[in-house]
C-alpha cells in the first residue's frame, strides 16, 4: 500500500525545488506542457517502501478526509536517524496518491548518480500546489504566484530537474543544472539557487521533530543524518 512518506531531506527538497523554479519562468499562453514524465529507469516496489519506513523509523496514521490544508498533516516526537537511502526507496516513498494535497502524483522518480547529482521527474498537479504550500506553511504569496503562472497549461505538466543538493545543520545548498517543464527546457540562470535555498530552509524548519544534520548524495545513495519525526498523520484524498 502506498503511503505518505513524510519528509526525509531529499523528499522535501524535491517538492520545494519543483515549486520554486516555476515562479521565475514566465509561461507563455501558446506553450502546452506534456503530462507524461520522463522515465529515469528507476523501478520501485512495495519492499522498497517498507525498507524506507524501517530505516527512517516512522509510523503513519490517518486524519479525516477533506481536512483543510493546514490540518492535513500532524507530526509527533523525534528520534535520531543515520541512514543510507536508495533511489528506489525514495521513489517508492514519494509515490503517495492517497495524500489529499500531493503536488507530484504517483509517477515520480528519483535517480542518484555517482557524481553526486540527483535527477527527478514527475507530473506537477496544479490544483494541489497552493494547498500543499499551506500544509507546509510556506509563503502564501509566493506559492499563489507560482500557481497563477501555470494557468496556460491545459494539463498538469510533466517536469524534469537535475542538480546537486547538500544540507548541513538545516541549511540547504541547491545547484540546478537542468530543468524542463512540459516540453520546454528552462534557460540556465532562470532559477536563483539562493531562492531555492531560502524556501527549502523554510520548509525544513516548519516540520516538528525534523533536524537535518547532514544530507548528501554520494556513491548512488542519499546519506541522511539527523532527527526525524516518530509519527505523522495525514489526510487522504476524498
Amino acid at each position: 500500500m502506498k503511503k505518505w512518506p513524510l519528509i526525509a531531506g531529499g523528499i522535501v527538497l524535491v517538492l520545494v525545488l519543483v515549486a520554486a523554479y516555476l515562479g521565475f519562468v514566465p509561461v507563455l499562453s501558446g506553450l502546452l506542457g506534456a503530462s507524461t514524465p520522463r522515465d529515469l529507469g528507476v523501478r520501485a516496489t512495495d519492499a522498497d517502501l517498507a525498507s524506507f519506513s524501517q530505516k527512517m523509523g516512522r509510523s503513519l496514521a490517518e486524519l479525516p478526509a477533506g481536512a483543510a490544508p493546514e490540518q492535513s498533516l500532524a507530526f509527533q516526537g523525534s528520534h535520531p536517524v543515520d541512514a543510507q537511502i536508495t533511489q528506489e526507496e525514495l521513489t517508492a516513498a514519494r509515490r503517495h496518491p492517497s495524500y489529499a494535497y500531493d503536488p507530484l502524483g504517483d509517477g515520480f522518480q528519483a535517480k542518484f548518480n555517482d557524481d553526486g547529482t540527483v535527477e527527478m521527474s514527475g507530473t506537477l498537479i496544479k490544483r494541489n500546489l497552493v494547498p500543499w504550500g499551506k500544509a507546509f506553511r510556506l509563503d502564501d504569496a509566493r506559492i499563489e504566484g507560482i500557481s497563477g503562472r501555470l494557468g496556460a497549461y491545459r494539463t498538469d505538466p510533466a517536469f524534469y530537474v537535475k542538480g546537486k543538493v547538500v544540507i548541513k545543520d538545516d541549511v540547504p545548498s541547491i545547484e540546478v543544472e537542468k530543468a524542463t517543464l512540459g516540453k520546454v527546457p528552462l534557460p540556465a540562470g532562470a532559477i536563483p539557487d539562493s531562492t531555492l535555498d531560502e524556501i527549502a530552509a523554510q520548509a525544513i524548519g516548519n516540520v516538528p521533530g525534523l533536524h537535518i544534520g547532514s544530507l548528501t548524495v554520494e556513491g548512488g545513495k542519499m546519506e541522511f543524518r539527523g532527527t526525524y519525526p516518530d509519527s505523522v498523520a495525514f489526510a487522504h484524498a476524498q
